[in-house]
């Protein structure tokens, strides 16, 4: 991994991997996916991008996921007020 990147997103959950992965992000693309212990050392992420996020173990997805639920079939209607 000998380039430069816009934005590595570290510690990332993907729906089809067993561990975290790094995503690495050029020109507004995922250029690579990257396994952890291939970078060893904070400093060494920090050269390969212009921006790190650290994703903390948490899943990340396309921001084109629709964000809604239904309240009846979650069983929490009666817990939200009908605006």
């Amino acid at each position: 991994m000998d380039k430069n990147f816009d934005l590595i997103i570290t510690n990332a959950l993907l729906n089809e991997y067993q561990e975290a992965v790094h995503i690495a992000v050029k020109n507004g693309r995922i250029s690579e996916l990257v396994n952890p212990n291939d970078v060893d050392t904070e400093v060494s992420r920090s050269l390969l991008a212009e921006k790190i996020y650290d994703a903390n173990h948490q899943f990340v997805c396309s921001g084109f996921y629709e964000s809604h639920i239904h309240l009846d079939k979650a069983c929490i209607l009666d817990r939200c007020t009908i605006e």
